[in-house]
């Protein structure tokens, strides 16, 4: 693990210090307590730092290599490939990286989308016309790049298992945003780095140029986020999250605890099955 002073404990903090207009290392001297400065400062910036993270932070072995597979990306406006199982917290790292940067956008995939229609969440996304056709919509994405970084989550509903084309056409218009100066990555399930080798043709794989796949969180990992969120039945716990969700299963259960006990939220909390 990384210590407190790596990029991750640092990610939410440049947010705070603009939504405040201070600056970033006030923001750190506080978290820090060794800011000097006037009191109401620190007192607006501890009531914005326990606003923003309530929930003790965490981040597992996996979850950091994800992020620094995301800042290399970003920095070097390259193609990145993060797959990893369901609840590993791809979407947890990629908000919190994006939350930390200026020139980052965040998108989220739905399912079998039409080239069109993706073009046109594109172009909201970054603030350009809508209008004309997928040519004339590509075109502006093009003049935008701008050395912006984009971050496709949930990628690997791109994927078409009946047509094969469909799915090119859709990582196409990535290609095509990173040739034009977007830094691009595509997260998903490990579907996704399957789907992209066996369609080598769509130029995408060879032009990838970081990579994260992580294992599946352990056990050890469920167990410390347990205590960090003062869940005690960490056994019982790690085992229904690693099928049901990973931390995205934890998180219910620590936030519905403080009002109904920990006993009742474990019950409250679908578990499907036995």
């Amino acid at each position: 693990m990384l210590n407190g002073d790596s990029l991750f404990m640092s990610m939410p903090l440049r947010q705070i210090a603009r939504e405040l207009d201070v600056s970033p290392t006030t923001v750190s001297q506080v978290k820090n307590g060794t800011y000097a400065g006037k009191p109401e400062t620190t007192a607006k910036v501890r009531a914005a730092l326990a606003a923003s993270d309530p929930a003790p932070f965490f981040t597992t072995d996996g979850q950091e290599q994800m992020a620094i597979v995301l800042e290399a990306a970003a920095e070097d406006r390259e193609f990145a490939l993060i797959v990893a199982p369901s609840g590993s917290g791809k979407t947890f790292i990629a908000e919190r990286f994006v939350a930390s940067r200026d020139d980052s956008l965040y998108i989220k995939m739905w399912a079998n989308p039409s080239q069109g229609g993706l073009l046109r969440a594109l172009c909201l996304l970054t603030g350009v016309a809508v209008s004309g056709n997928n040519d004339l919509k590509l075109e502006r994405l093009r003049a935008v790049a701008d050395g912006r970084f984009l971050i496709l989550d949930e990628a690997d509903l791109l994927i078409d298992a009946k047509r094969a084309d469909r799915f090119l056409a859709r990582v196409e218009i990535a290609r095509e945003l990173k040739e034009a100066g977007f830094g691009v990555a595509l997260l998903g399930l490990p579907d996704l780095q399957v789907e992209l080798q066996r369609n080598a043709a769509s130029y995408i794989y060879s032009r990838i140029g970081y990579h994260a796949a992580p294992q599946p969180p352990t056990a050890e990992d469920y167990y410390r986020y347990c205590d960090a969120r003062g869940l005690t039945r960490k056994k019982e716990l790690a085992k229904l999250a690693a099928g049901r969700g990973g931390f995205r299963y934890l998180d219910k259960i620590a936030r519905l605890a403080p009002r109904v006990g920990e006993d009742a939220a474990i019950q409250l909390v679908f578990r499907g099955g036995k």
